[in-house]
């Protein structure tokens, strides 16, 4: 941001002018949150857009207060303090964090992305009182204290409930992601031939996702079949999850590749689950398939049935959990064009970096977590944003699998059904918050799934 910033500079733009329109651009973001605002600045750029936003929110008739930890700054910084003052609205400078009481709302600009090292004295006591108050926390570009560029943080940082991050999004957000909140972007005025300038080493997915055609005239094979090596004694759940994902995610079929002796278990499953048993018709059923979805609840006695469904041939295919735990043991290698979707314990277990790894083996990884990050041969990452805390539920992942075979098998493209699938996931869960709480389930995930793909497909 540096660099692109002193492009603009000597291309004649001004960082006045940056300021107010990142001033605005915070305003904007915190008009809909309260009516009574606290701004908490520190001394420089970042405290001045701080004071920008405040005097937009004074001029819209709202209730603020600004609050000053140091006893001067930066000249943009005192600038933007004189023109504040003149609307004649409340400001104060601190010693002491027990000095302020806090309005409904709180912006905090007290340090930018170049942040380094640790909060200490006074801000960190002022963060550390914000932290521990019910309101809702706006951090200005990145939350006080944490490192822009690696996401550390060394004695605290401010937990912010939203982020709103000027320019481009800063690579410490995500890193550093249980302090950010949501976390909006915001332009402020940067010329796109000095953007174009930065070499981005993650991509923030904004755009709009990709869904399947749809014909009237197709029958259910036609539509998508999903052929699933999943389940097992004592496993059956994730099964029956990744299965019900995948038909209520749009797949016209699923069948489930089980042993005639452990028939019984499919008693586990929706009665829209078929059975495909192994001793017989493993072949001529993955000649039929769309796709294939292995290794939920698939077991680690034994990988034989894994071996023979993968020696048959290349399919569109999606590993879990199971499947990627035989992998680590370098029992087989990931077939070209498979999406992969470990957490970070299982990536860690497998033993490569990620983009190395999708890199060198031609595949997608869609690795896990908060937030979920997409990895494939010689592109830029892509972060996921979206997915509530909530769903950090056990059969969590067995549904996104089970959503990401469903895509496959209706003929997306391997690299769009993961971000298309990933984007349902999140909403789903969101959805079902909204409705259950943190009492939310993964099958509450599976229930949301149509009204997800029904607002994303508007």
């Amino acid at each position: 941001m540096k660099q692109i910033e002193t492009l603009a500079y000597t291309a004649g733009y001004k960082d006045a002018d940056f300021m107010e329109a990142a001033g605005r651009a915070v305003a904007e973001e915190a008009y809909t949150r309260g009516s009574r605002f606290t701004i908490v600045c520190g001394k420089g750029n970042n405290a001045g857009d701080g004071l920008v936003a405040a005097r937009y929110l004074v001029q819209k008739g709202l209730e603020v207060e600004v609050i000053l930890l140091f006893t001067e700054g930066s000249p943009l910084f005192e600038k933007q303090l004189v023109a504040y003052q003149a609307l004649g609205a409340s400001c104060r400078h601190i010693n002491s964090a027990e000095e302020v009481r806090f309005k409904d709302v709180i912006i905090v600009a007290l340090f930018g992305t170049g942040f380094v090292g640790e909060l200490a004295g006074l801000p960190l006591k002022v963060v550390q009182k914000i932290n521990e108050i019910k309101a809702f926390v706006i951090a200005v570009d990145i939350p006080a204290g944490l490192n822009g560029e690696t996401g550390e943080v060394l004695s605290d940082a401010l937990k912010a409930d939203i982020t709103v991050t000027l320019g481009l999004p800063k690579t410490g957000l995500f890193q550093g992601y249980e302090y950010t909140g949501d976390i909006k972007v915001v332009s402020f005025g940067l010329p796109d031939f000095c953007i174009e300038k930065a070499v981005a080493s993650y991509e923030l997915f904004e755009g709009s996702v990709l869904f399947p055609e749809r014909k009237r005239t197709w029958h259910k094979y036609e539509r998508g079949y999903v052929l699933a090596l999943a389940g097992s004694e004592g496993m059956m759940g994730a099964a029956a999850l990744s299965t019900e994902a995948a038909l209520r995610s749009g797949a016209g079929i699923i069948k489930l590749l089980i042993h005639k002796k452990d028939a019984s278990l499919l008693l586990y499953l929706k009665p829209e689950v078929l059975a495909a048993f192994l001793e017989d018709s493993m072949q001529q059923e993955w000649l039929r398939a769309s796709a294939l979805l292995v290794g939920p609840g698939m077991g680690r006695q034994s990988n034989q049935d894994l071996l023979s469904l993968l020696n048959l041939g290349e399919k569109p295919l999606v590993l879990d959990a199971d499947a990627l735990w035989w992998l680590s043991l370098k029992t087989f290698k990931p077939p070209k064009g498979a999406i992969l979707t470990p957490h970070r314990g299982e990536m860690a277990r497998i033993g490569q970096d990620p983009q190395t790894f999708a890199n060198e083996n031609d595949i997608i990884i869609v690795l896990k977590g908060a937030p979920t990050i997409i990895y494939a041969k010689d592109k830029i990452p892509l972060i996921m944003l979206g997915a509530p805390s909530v769903m950090a539920t056990a059969g969590s992942g067995d549904v996104l699998t089970g959503i990401i075979a469903s895509f496959l098998a209706q003929k997306l493209a391997p690299y769009q059904a993961a971000i298309t699938a990933v984007a349902i996931h999140s909403l789903a869960g969101q959805i079902a918050f909204e409705e259950k709480g943190f009492g939310a389930l993964a099958s509450d995930f599976i229930e949301a799934i149509p009204a997800a793909i029904k607002k994303l497909n508007r």
